[in-house]
């Protein structure tokens, strides 16, 4: 086994660590020696890259949540618009032993409902799009989306 020397600081070193859970049964740990008379700006700067990185990770993760949860959704819609369709359609029918039919009310509040759910997945849709468009923004560097998923 052959031991490798390693060129040591003359200066005295802190370790500094940082563990980020980034989701259930995952983090990142940072780990990095700086010397102990380090410019509290640059042990900032150093602190904020590895926040930094673990949003990226973080955002990474979250996205495959939120692009799955969003195509849930869409499908889900999807149905509901069908499930319209085929309620005006059979409200539409008209029985050849009644002239001047009109849907009935279980009909018309099923076909109520149905539109009711349709807007609510689609805000749903519209807000998975605003959360998924927040982490690429983390994702590609934005400090400030950081900020605002944070909110």
């Amino acid at each position: 086994m052959e031991i490798v020397k390693q060129n040591l600081p003359e200066v005295p070193t802190v370790e500094v660590s940082m563990s980020v859970p980034i989701a259930p049964e995952r983090q990142i740990v940072f780990r990095t020696f700086v010397p102990q008379d380090m410019d509290r700006r640059d042990l900032d700067e150093l602190m904020d890259r590895m926040i930094g990185a673990a949003d990226r990770q973080r955002a990474k993760v979250e996205l495959v949540d939120l692009y799955r949860h969003r195509s849930i959704q869409d499908a889900t819609l999807k149905n509901t618009i069908a499930d319209i369709a085929k309620a005006e359609a059979a409200a539409k029918m008209v029985p050849d032993n009644r002239r001047n039919a009109k849907p009935s009310n279980a009909q018309l509040g099923t076909i109520e409902n149905l539109n009711k759910t349709a807007v609510t997945l689609k805000q749903e849709l519209d807000r998975y799009e605003i959360e998924i468009a927040k982490r690429w923004r983390i994702v590609d560097g934005d400090g400030m989306a950081c900020q605002e998923a944070a909110e």
